[in-house]
C-alpha cells in the first residue's frame, strides 16, 4: 500500500521536561504524523468505517499527553508510537514531535521516529 495520510501541526499542551518548572508548567508540543492508509477502500463506499479515522487518532494523542508526563521527548515519542501502532492496527508510522522554544535562540527542537509493528 503506497497511500499516505499526513497529520501536521497537531498542538497539545502537556507537562514535559527535566527542569523543575517544566514539571508544573504545561508546554506546547506539536505533532506531525505520516501514516499508511488504503484511500481506495475508504473512497469506495465513502464510509468512515473503511478509512483511517484521523479525528480519533488526534484525540488519542491528546489523551495520551494528558495521561502521561515525561522528562524527554524521546520517551514520549517511543511510547506514543507503541500506543498508536497497537490501537490503530498500523503496520508502521512516522511521528515527529516538536518542542518549540526549548532552547533560547532556536525556533524548534524536533524528533522524528519511524516505527513499525516489527520493531516491537
Amino acid at each position: 500500500m503506497d497511500d499516505r495520510l499526513s497529520l501536521r501541526g497537531l498542538a497539545v499542551e502537556t507537562l514535559i521536561g527535566v527542569y523543575d518548572w517544566e514539571k508544573t508548567v504545561p508546554q506546547r508540543l506539536t505533532f506531525d504524523l505520516i501514516l499508511p492508509t488504503d484511500a481506495a477502500r475508504g473512497a469506495q463506499d465513502d464510509a468512515l468505517s473503511d478509512a483511517l479515522d484521523y479525528g480519533a487518532l488526534a484525540e488519542q494523542i491528546r489523551a495520551f499527553c494528558d495521561e502521561e508526563h515525561f522528562q524527554l521527548i524521546e520517551t514520549l515519542a517511543e511510547r506514543l508510537c507503541t500506543r498508536l501502532l497497537a490501537n490503530f492496527d498500523l503496520p508502521w508510522l512516522e511521528l515527529t514531535v516538536h518542542k518549540p522554544g526549548a532552547i533560547a535562540a532556536c525556533d524548534d527542537i524536533a524528533l522524528t521516529l519511524r516505527r513499525s509493528r516489527d520493531d516491537a
